[in-house]
């Protein structure tokens, strides 16, 4: 195989601004966070792959060398396990007789875009389930349907991440052009030697997935399984309409992929801790202050005569 790279109350009296500026900082914050997360880009997540395989659809992409017969597949989406809860689980084989190797692609139906953008930040967190590796790559169908897959620094397949021990690994990319930027290329799957044309200002549809790739260096039967959870493609400077597999969420994949999915009810608990830390200070702050100029109420008795 190719060579695979393991990889936020204004107030008049001076002591009210000082305890609203105390709280200002954390309030800002948290609209920073909130609002900044899907200005002009567009998310695809998948942290459960409970809709596997109904959505999801996998296809052998290609296979090269000497590899006999048609490679057998299958996927599930086991509901523990994975980094956190369900995952995808992958299990694939084929033969040869000599060096050869396999592209298997899996795409998810409702993870499509109709517009342009201008480059995609993407991530998962992978691990191995078999003693040999396994690579994983951003595949992305353009406007004419030519699949294309993320090969990293000039040549096809040097820039995939690989699912290559126990324990899963987090993989991200942030801002990947299409071509010619900081030797960033995308190839075709279908042709490797073809790893420019790709331009993401062409208005169309496009489809979001992955590709697994692996090789067998010698012959004979080979078999490989492996894990892939909290899938992620963001379309940065996005101009259009997304399809109904688009993340309603505020995360960006680089807190969906490193914060896997069980961990996103505890940011929201955090978010909910300071939200209730802000209304405490500034309850405290409302409290401890003093009416200027009103003097306390007196109970008035009188005598007995």
């Amino acid at each position: 195989m190719k060579k695979i790279g393991l990889q936020q109350f204004s107030h008049c009296r001076k002591n009210e601004k000082t305890r609203t500026a105390r709280i200002a900082p954390v309030a800002w914050m948290f609209l920073i966070f909130a609002g900044a997360a899907h200005a002009n880009s567009v998310t695809f997540y998948d942290g459960t792959f409970i809709n596997s395989p109904v959505n999801w659809s996998a296809a052998v992409s290609s296979t090269y060398g000497s590899v006999t017969g048609t490679p057998a597949f299958a996927f599930t989406a086991p509901g523990s396990g994975g980094d956190l809860g369900g995952f995808e689980m992958e299990t694939h084989s084929f033969n040869s007789s000599t060096a050869a190797g396999v592209y298997i692609q899996n795409f998810d139906a409702m993870n499509y875009f109709t517009g342009t953008f201008q480059s995609v930040t993407y991530g998962y967190n992978l691990e191995s389930l078999s003693a040999l590796p396994v690579g994983y790559s951003l595949a992305i169908k353009d406007p004419n349907g030519v699949l294309w897959m993320y090969s990293g620094i000039g040549t096809f397949a040097s820039g995939a991440d690989v699912a290559g021990g126990a324990g899963w690994t987090t993989d991200l990319h942030f801002g990947v052009p299409a071509t010619g930027q900081s030797g960033d290329v995308f190839c075709q799957v279908l042709d490797q030697t073809v790893c420019s044309g790709l331009n993401f200002s062409i208005a169309g549809t496009w489809a979001f997935g992955y590709e697994i790739e692996d090789s067998d260096s010698t012959g004979g039967p080979r078999s490989y399984s492996s894990g892939l959870d909290n899938f992620c493609v963001t379309l940065n400077g996005a101009s259009g309409t997304a399809g109904p597999g688009a993340y309603t969420g505020t995360q960006s994949c680089a807190g969906l992929v490193t914060t896997p999915e069980p961990s996103s009810l505890a940011l929201c608990c955090a978010m909910a801790l300071l939200i209730g830390m802000a209304r405490l200070l500034l309850g405290a702050a409302v409290s401890q202050r003093k009416p200027d100029n009103v003097t306390k109420p007196t109970l008035a008795v009188e005598g007995d005569g």
